[in-house]
Order: C-alpha cells, then structure tokens, then sequence
C-alpha cells in the first residue's frame, strides 16, 4: 500500500523507542520504564536510544518515523563534482586547488584524480608546476573577462562602491584586498595585493591604486563610496588618501566594540582620593584564527585591526590582570578596578572552558556526559576577543551544558570553579542581550543590505533590548547606541530613503531617524555630487528636442546664403533666453514636490543601494586566504596565493547559480 492510500491512523509518527520511556509533562523530560532514570529532550530520540541499548541491551534498530508524503521536508538538490560544466581541464584543477584547496603537488599525484579526470575526457597532468600553469590559465581568463565587465559598464558611465581592508598573514605577510559592487548587485572580488616594508596610510593608498588601475578603474572618479573597518590606518586613508564622495567605517565592527566595552575591556579608574590611576596598563593581543570560515549570515569574524580601532576611539586601554588572580577578587576589588560584575563572570566562565579543555580527563569526561545526555559529543567553546559574535556562541554553549559541567567539576573535586544558580541567570541575562547583536551582525553582512536597510536593523535591535529590561541590556543598549551614532552618516541614509520614498524625512519611528536633516541639507549634498557622479548629459537631448521641433521647410540645408544672413539678423533681438540647466538638486525638488524620478536620480538611487554598511565582503576574502595560507603550507606565493582566491570567489559565485551554496566533489 502506497502513502496515498494510507489513512492518517495507520501512519506511525513517533518512534518505537517510546515503548520504553515515558514523558514526564512536568519536567519535560523522558523517564525509563525500567530504570527511572530521566533523560532531557533535545529534538531527537538518539539518546534514548543509546541509553536502551547500553543499559537494558534493547537491539530494536532506530527507524526513522514515517509521514505522509506532503508532510515530507524536502531536500535540498545537490551538485556534484561530475555534474557541474566543466569545459576544459583548466576549470578542473582550478575548482580542486580553490574550492577543494588541495595543493598543486595533491592534484598531481593523486590516482583518483587522474582517473577522474581522464573519466571526463582530458588528458591529467603529472607535476605540479603543470597544475600550477592550468590554473594561472584559468586565472588569466577569468582577468580578462572582469576587466571586460568593468570595461564596459565604464563606458555606459557606471560607478563602483567598495570594500578595503588589511590583513596580516602567517608570517606576518600583510596583504590588502578590494571588493566591488555593481549597481546589479553583482560583487567583484579583485584579489589580495602584498604589500611589503611599512603599512601605513600612504602605502595602503597606493596599493589601491594601483590594483584598481589594474582593472581599469580610477579610484577618484570611479569609485562612490568606500566601506572599511575602523583602524588608525583606514581613517587617515579616508581622510587624507582617497577623494570619494563617501568614506564609511563598519558597522558590524562598530556593533561588536560595543561588546567588548562592557565585556572585555576593564577601564582604569581613578582610586579613592582621585589623585592617580593605574600605573600599569596592558593592551589585550589580539588572536586570529587562519582556519575561520564566514558563512552565510558572516556570525564570525576576525580581524587585527579591532585593536587597532580601540585605540583610535580615544578611549582608555584595559587594565589587565591575570584571570585566575581576577576570580578571586570580591565585589568591592572589581569596583575598584573600574570593572563590572559581568566581566568578572564572564572571566569566570572562560577560565573553566579554558581548564575543562587544557584537561584530557575533564575534557573526556564532558564528552562521555553529553554523548550520554544529548545523543552526541559535545565540547565547549572559547571566546576571541576580535572575532565577531564569538561571546555569545561561548555563553551559548556553556549554557546549555552547565549542569554537565559543574558534574565534570564536582568528579574533579574543583568546587570552587562551579556556577551557581544566580550566576547562571545572570549569564542568562547576558546571553539574552547579546542575541540582537548577534542578528544585527549577521543582517549587517549581508551582500545585498543597503545603509537605510542597516539603520531599520539597529533600530529594531535597540527595542529589543529595551523590552528585556535588565540591568546589563540597558548598559548594552548605551553602548550601542554610541557606537552606531559614531559612524553614522545621517545625510547618506536620509538621501538613500528619500529616494525610495518621499516621504522618508517625516519617519518618526526607532531611536535614530532622520528628522534633523532637512531638504535643504540634502539639495547641497546633492549640490557637492553634481559634478561627482557620472549622468547622462542633457545638452545633446535639448539640442535633439530643438532641431525637431524646427520646420522642415525652414530648415537651414534649404536656404541659401542671403536668407540665412537676414534670419540671423532678424533674430538678433529675439533670441530666447538660454536654458539653466537642471541640476541633480533641482530634479530632487521636484521630485519631492510629486515628480517621478529622472534618470540621473534613478541611476544616483542604483548607486546608494549599492553602498555597503560592513566591510564583510573584505572578511571573507581573507577568511579564504586563512584557508591556503596554514602552518602546513606556510610558503605559497603571493601570486598563488592572489589567483587562488579570485578563482575560490568565481566558481562559488558560479555554483550559486545551481541553487546550493557550494559544489560538492
């Protein structure tokens, strides 16, 4: 009997393993029916197979529980390797060293390759400097039809936004990386430059440069805007070394040192007769790990330059002190440190991930216990201070394994390092406050995400904390707010929504809006990009207008000589008055007043949704370099290293295209 001819009585919807348990409505948890032992309820029934087998040696296999065909979750269609088009060996090898990030010498050696590849009907290459050769062809082709795109779409009088940053390397190889977006939302990744010797302002400058001339694109008249994180070095540069209509700073970096001003940094305060302040001041190392992946909402990142931001936020440095030596201050030694009850307990609970994961016993332990528990092993996780969102997984986790973990502790006789009932509510609390940031970030990373867009997201982010209404989602909500108010640009997400809607200025709703821009403020703006922004010219259309409006039996091929000398003297003092023309200012004007958008708003609009509020895209081209650039395989060259992540970005783009978000080999 098919599933369509089955009735909704005879079709099993819950395991058979609940022949052996029951569910307890009160605690929510399952309690066996020969032991009594209760076990928590995560979603799934593995555990409760698993603690059947074990104990009461049940050999029942665990099948799945049927449903009607409707009811189904439908899976995803994957791509394989084989059933994607690849027309040559060079796309080949290309999608095996970018996407599959198997070296040039892998590639060469492997059998399995070879034969696949010979399945496919080309002929494989035996060294690694012929993989290494294929793959600079496929680089060279996929330069030459970027540079044909950027080409083109300057011709018609497009403009570009992007995204900059720095990073260093293993080795303290320090590379700059250039993203840019067109006004179709397509985004453009041109690769990592080295830079060598010094890496201040002037030489970044210079470095952009000279990669965007590369492509054929002038960073001055070109370029619309430009988005980088908040680094010394990235300021100067949009102060002082690129002329472009607008220079933004991140926002996700700006939301995520908002964290760590109420829960890394540990501010010097004056004692108690206000005459000196700490004498020793340590600024906290920033820790980066090559091996981070971004994923689709970008929850993590990391960075160097956040320390760097820091430190060019005018703020004072962090005292720091030794975290066992912190847990064992009291309440009125953290005051006096100028700290808060939060940092102390976060402290306290990075000090036991850190102990519970230095230790093979305890760390063994953990993982029999939630192997028993949760059907599956499970690890706590660690924070880093420069990669975003990473606070909130840490606490996530601890969480959820807490009653695990003071186990673990107690089996250890380690008493004094377990949490206890009001800790844990406070951690609640915190973890609480922190999961808005954590959306905003990921909303904030987005490809397609426009400035107006980011600011609707801070804003409902703002509520969200207000409506928790606990001590540390208020101190949250302060920081927040001062940390987006520093790189907002009032101006550009007024204009940005007045051209979506006119009546955007007269939006009251969240916490910023833009009601102290007036119309006047935006008309001068546009005043300033008027001879900034590529637009159509309107001279040849009016030309174009006149001449056919002229008769043709009087037009100027027709009359002779004579006649064209006394029209010409007949008109001496008739002559209409020459035109103004209309700038970008007036167009807006009337557009308020009722008017549909002219073309120049039309294309100004197309370039202010392609401003980027976050330098994610940054982000993860150098989270892909992470991946080549290992301890492993520390001396891969900066040209390797440049066409590797070009072709990583066009083939996932070009997967994209098969509806999956990465090919499967």
């Amino acid at each position: 009997m098919d599933h369509g001819s089955q009735s909704s009585s005879t079709i099993r919807r819950s395991s058979e393993v609940w022949k052996h348990f029951r569910k307890n409505t009160e605690t929510g948890k399952a309690e066996c029916l020969k032991c009594d032992k209760s076990l928590a309820l995560c979603g799934t029934t593995t555990n409760l197979w698993n603690h059947a087998k074990r104990a009461h040696q049940v050999l029942e296999e665990k099948q799945p529980p049927t449903c009607p065909p409707n009811k189904r979750r439908r899976k995803k269609d994957r791509v394989s390797f084989t059933e994607l088009d690849f027309s040559s060996r060079e796309a080949i090898y290309g999608y095996l060293t970018a996407v599959d990030r198997l070296s040039f010498k892998q590639c060469a050696r492997s059998g399995f390759i070879k034969q696949a590849i010979k399945t496919m009907g080309f002929d494989p290459l035996r060294t690694a400097d012929g993989v290494r050769v294929d793959v600079a062809k496929l680089y060279r082709n996929y330069l030459n039809e970027m540079k044909k795109d950027l080409a083109s779409r300057l011709a018609r009088g497009e403009m570009f936004s992007a995204t900059a940053d720095e990073w260093t390397g293993v080795g303290g190889r320090k590379y700059v990386n250039v993203n840019l977006k067109t006004i179709d939302e397509k985004m453009l990744c041109l690769g990592l430059t080295r830079i060598r010797g010094r890496c201040g302002a002037i030489e970044v400058a210079d470095t952009l440069k000279r990669t965007l001339l590369l492509y054929g694109v002038d960073i001055d008249k070109d370029i619309f805007s430009m988005t980088t994180d908040g680094a010394s070095v990235m300021t100067k540069l949009g102060k002082s070394y690129i002329s472009v209509p607008f220079h933004l700073l991140c926002q996700a970096h700006g939301l995520h040192l908002a964290v760590t001003d109420l829960l890394y940094k540990k501010k010097s305060k004056s004692t108690a007769d206000s005459s000196t302040e700490l004498e020793e001041i340590f600024s906290q190392q920033s820790i980066q790990d090559d091996q981070g992946s971004i994923q689709s909402g970008l929850s993590e990142c990391g960075d160097e330059e956040d320390a760097d931001e820091e430190e060019s936020d005018g703020e004072c440095s962090a005292a720091e002190v030794d975290d066992d030596e912190f847990e064992e201050m009291d309440d009125e030694a953290v005051q006096a440190f100028g700290l808060n009850k939060e940092v102390k307990l976060v402290t306290k609970v990075r000090a036991i991930v850190r102990k519970i994961r230095k230790s093979e016993l305890k760390r063994n332990s953990l993982l029999e216990r939630t192997e028993a528990v949760l059907g599956r092993e499970l690890t706590l996780l660690s924070d880093v201070k420069t990669r975003w969102s990473s606070m909130h997984t840490m606490l996530d986790r601890y969480l959820r394994l807490a009653a695990l973990v003071n186990a673990v502790l107690k089996e250890h006789n380690d008493f004094r390092s377990t949490v206890t009932e009001k800790e844990l509510k406070k951690l609640t609390e915190i973890k609480d406050a922190l999961t808005p940031l954590k959306a905003v970030t990921e909303a904030l990373s987005e490809r397609n995400i426009s400035v107006t867009q980011a600011e609707v997201a801070v804003n409902y982010a703002l509520q969200e904390l207000t409506s928790l209404d606990t001590d540390f989602s208020k101190r949250c909500y302060k920081s927040l707010k001062k940390r987006y108010e520093e790189r907002r640009d009032p101006e550009l997400v007024a204009l940005t929504g007045c051209l979506s809607d006119r009546r955007y200025l007269d939006r009251k709703s969240g916490v910023f809006n833009c009601n102290s821009v007036s119309k006047r403020m935006l008309q001068q703006l546009l005043d300033e990009l008027e001879d900034t922004i590529k637009k159509p010219s309107q001279e040849g259309q009016e030309e174009a207008a006149s001449s056919s409006q002229e008769d043709p039996a009087t037009s100027s091929a027709q009359l002779t000589f004579k006649e064209k000398l006394y029209k010409k003297m007949r008109n001496v003092y008739n002559s209409p008055p020459k035109r103004r023309r209309q700038g970008l200012s007036d167009e807006f004007k009337r557009y308020l007043g009722g008017k549909e958008l002219t073309p120049s708003l039309l294309q100004l609009k197309a370039l202010l949704n392609t401003v980027q509020p976050s330098s994610a895209e940054a982000e993860r081209a150098f989270s892909a370099a992470g991946l080549f650039v290992t301890k492993v395989r520390n001396r891969i060259g900066d040209d390797s290293l440049n066409m590797l992540c070009v072709i990583r970005q066009r083939l996932i783009a070009d997967a994209k295209s098969f509806g999956q978000s990465r090919p499967e080999f």
